[in-house]
Formats: C-alpha cells, sequence, structure tokens
C-alpha cells in the first residue's frame, strides 16, 4: 500500500493506492470520508492528522513520502510532509503550500486531460481520447463507431482485430488498458465457450433446439451471403450467425462453403431427453389437486382441455413440496421448482409456461391473492420453421390411401387448408359445386 498527496476536486487528499482486495477495502472504508475517484481510479482519504494518523493504525506496514519525527512536550509527532498543525504554519509557509498545491493541481489537470484509456469489454471497446482531430478520425474509420454523450468516450464493436489495432495506435502514449473477461456470475448465467475451427473451416452446429449456428473466420462477403437467408440473425454471446433449423438452407451454407472453398464441418448436438416425473407411488405424501382449484377452473369456463393439463401441473407442483402446507410455499421455491423443471427434468418451454401459468392460477384466482409478477424468467419461446411437405410427398399419401372416403377427407383438407376441427365440423351446405369452394365459419374468419 502506498500513499501520495494528491488535489481532488480543489481538496487536498491522501491517495491510496493498494491492489484490489474485499477485505483492505473494508478496512479502508472504516475511515471518515474515504472516498472513491472514478476519475483517478484510486482511493483516497481527508488530507489530516487524524486521518494519517488512523490509517497508520489500520495498515502498519503503509509506504509513504519521508517523514519527520520531532520531539515536542515530549511527544512523538509523525508529520507527513504539509500534514502540519495550523497553528505551526506561518503566512510564508501557506503561501509557499498554496503555490505548490496550484502548481499540482494544474499538472494533474493535464495529466487527466491527455490521458487516454481503452476499455475492453467482451461485445464493446470504450476510448477516452483528449480532442484532437487525427486520433477522432482514425476511431471514425472502424466501422459502427460512435460517440458515447452519457459516459463521454467514444465506442467501437469489439469484434475482429479492433482492440489490438486500437492499443497499437495508442501504444506510443501509455495508455491506460483495462480488459474484462467474462464469467458465471450466477446459475443462470452460462459462460459462452467457442467451439474450436480453423481459418479455412465453415463450422455448422445444430444445436438442440433446432438452430443453425455459423462459425467462420471473419470475412465481409461471406456474412453478406449469410445474411440474405431469411431469419438470419447474430448470436453475440457466442459470436456464430444463427438461422432456424431446415434442409434447405443447410443445403444453401453449403454452396457458400464451397463457394468459398472453407472445408464444410456439420455437427448435430444431441437433445437431452425429458426425464419422466416421479410415480405417485414413490412420493410419501402423495396429494391430488386440491378440489376447489378444479371448481375455480370450471367455473370460469375453462375448456375440458386446459382443466386437465392445469391440474395435471398443479398436482405435479404440490407433490413436489409433498411435505410442505401449500399456504407455506415461497415465491423462492417456486423458482426453485420451476428451474427443476428445466435443469433435471428437461422440460421444453412450453411446458415450463404451462406450469407457470397453473401456479399462477391457483395463487391469484382460487386463493384470491393479489396479481402480480413473479421473479421467474419466463422462457423465450423457441422458434421453428415448419417441416413443409413436398407435391411429391403430398402425392404419394393419397396414392397410398386406398380407402375412398378417407381419401376424399385428406384431398378436401389438404387443398382447402383446413384444421382436424374444422373438417370435423364441415356440413354438406358448406360445400359450393358450382364455384368449387369450402365455406368454413370458424369464430372470426371464413374460409
Amino acid at each position: 500500500m502506498k500513499l501520495s498527496k494528491i488535489t481532488h476536486k480543489n481538496e487536498l487528499r491522501i491517495r491510496v493506492e493498494f491492489p484490489y482486495d474485499a477485505a483492505t477495502t473494508a478496512q479502508l472504508r472504516q475511515i471518515s470520508d474515504t472516498r472513491w475517484s472514478r476519475t483517478l481510479k484510486c482511493w483516497h482519504i481527508p488530507y489530516t492528522k487524524e486521518a494519517f494518523a488512523q490509517l497508520k493504525e489500520l495498515f502498519p506496514e503503509v509506504e509513504y513520502p519521508a517523514t519527520q519525527i520531532v520531539e515536542k512536550s515530549n511527544e512523538k509527532i509523525i508529520k507527513v510532509p504539509y500534514l502540519k498543525k495550523v497553528d505551526t504554519i506561518t503566512t510564508k509557509e501557506t503561501d509557499l503550500i498554496h503555490k505548490e498545491e496550484e502548481k499540482v493541481s494544474n499538472q494533474e489537470k493535464i495529466e487527466i486531460k491527455n490521458a487516454i484509456s481503452i476499455s475492453v469489454y467482451p461485445q464493446i471497446i470504450e476510448i477516452k481520447i483528449p480532442k484532437n482531430e487525427a486520433d477522432i478520425q482514425f476511431i471514425r474509420s472502424f466501422k459502427f463507431a460512435k460517440w458515447n454523450s452519457n459516459q463521454f468516450c467514444w465506442t467501437v464493436p469489439n469484434y475482429g482485430r479492433n482492440a489490438d489495432v486500437l492499443k497499437s495506435y495508442f501504444s506510443n502514449r501509455n495508455p491506460e488498458i483495462f480488459v474484462e473477461t467474462r464469467h458465471a456470475s450466477s446459475l443462470n448465467e452460462v459462460p459462452a465457450t467457442q467451439p474450436t475451427f480453423t481459418k479455412n473451416d465453415f463450422l455448422v452446429i445444430n444445436s438442440a433446439s433446432r438452430v443453425l449456428q455459423l462459425f467462420f473466420s471473419y470475412d465481409t462477403e461471406i456474412s453478406k451471403q449469410v445474411k440474405q437467408i431469411p431469419m438470419c440473425v447474430w448470436n453475440s454471446d457466442k459470436h456464430c450467425w444463427e438461422i432456424p433449423y431446415s434442409e434447405k438452407f443447410l443445403e444453401e451454407v453449403k454452396q457458400i462453403a464451397t463457394q468459398f472453398a472453407l472445408n464444410f464441418i456439420y455437427h448435430e448436438e444431441k437433445k437431452p431427453k425429458v426425464q419422466p416425473r416421479k410415480s405417485k407411488f414413490d412420493i410419501a405424501n402423495y396429494r391430488t389437486c386440491p378440489q376447489n382449484y378444479i371448481d375455480k377452473l370450471i367455473e370460469l369456463r375453462y375448456s375440458q382441455n386446459t382443466i386437465d393439463v392445469y391440474t395435471d401441473m398443479f398436482t405435479e407442483f404440490i407433490n413436489y413440496y409433498d411435505s410442505v402446507e401449500l399456504s407455506d410455499i415461497t415465491e423462492p421455491m417456486i423458482m426453485d421448482f420451476l428451474r427443476y423443471l428445466v435443469s433435471e427434468r428437461h422440460v421444453s418451454t412450453s411446458y415450463q409456461n404451462q406450469s407457470i401459468n397453473a401456479i399462477k392460477f391457483y395463487y391469484e384466482k382460487v386463493m384470491r391473492g393479489q396479481r402480480k409478477v413473479y421473479l421467474i424468467d419466463r422462457p423465450r419461446e423457441e422458434s421453428y420453421l415448419p417441416e413443409v411437405l413436398s407435391t411429391e410427398e403430398v402425392t404419394k399419401i393419397l396414392n397410398a390411401t386406398e380407402n375412398l372416403k378417407h381419401k376424399a377427407i385428406l384431398m378436401t383438407i389438404y387443398s382447402a387448408g383446413l384444421r382436424i376441427g374444422e373438417a370435423i365440423n364441415l356440413k354438406i351446405k358448406d360445400i359450393d359445386s358450382q364455384r368449387m369452394q369450402i365455406r368454413v365459419e370458424q369464430g372470426k374468419g371464413k374460409k
């Protein structure tokens, strides 16, 4: 730990420098009026004898400028430069002190004004520089570079060699460089891992969620062609392009790899199997869904399918805490149950959403609880491309159907684009033989 004198906001302070340590910081903050300077990036304490003595008591090993020990009234008074008693300073000394303070203050202001700092984050680079037209033009040469008026700095996307080029450009002016490494801060945050591939490879990973992840060395032309594929998006966490899985899209990606003479590598991730729930015979205090829960669903005229789903979901929930009364189940316990569904049972996003709705229905509708948003992150809805049958495949299905009645039903459904419920409720009067059309009234629209 080292000490030095600084002027901060026109006030004399003692700068305290030490490697970051939470325990040391906590001790230092015991001194009254201890502050952190974002500009100087250091801790500082009042420039007083009392604060200095307290600092020495807390940190005996502290290093500071040459001290003087003066005998006075049989007491040892430790004096750091300018940590004198007010009554011992003469007018001449005061003038000299003010001149030196002003000189140091001006020098520090010049150093701060001319300081250059480069902060490298996983997705963005922040550059703080003095106003200089040549430097500004250089930063503007980066694609998507812009001025951040809130942080008073320039920002540049962190991809490719941007960080290295910036460091090299300002290297002869001793810039202050800060690099943040990404860590998983909680159980919910998973650190992104970059798969290994060479500059001659075009790696395609078919993820468990039916999304194609495209990895390749940065190339403007390749990126331009990839972005022309429908629904193509950039994943900033994994640093790759993503498109929905489709045989057609996969073929287009292969053609792009062949066009640029890249080695096409395809890898398919296995989706974890959904684990079955515990059997009621494995649960000591198995409970059925409360009757008032079912009654409320019927009272609010929910469909029978929704009643079956909600009661089934809620039954699983209450038996997860089979030894806990329903009134004693807390929000953190609800969150633990939903995490269990995802991490251990590997259920789908729709299943998880239905469980959330079933639980909310009990506490908000049945128990007349206050409506609120539970601190549970709802899963993002998975977007899949529909697997559309080709004309040849439909023809094979129709030709394979020998029963004339079944074939007529299939051809009617396919030609009119009917749902199963619409086909079941179809009547003779709905068919216009002259115009060869089908009229279906289903809620809002007609076909």
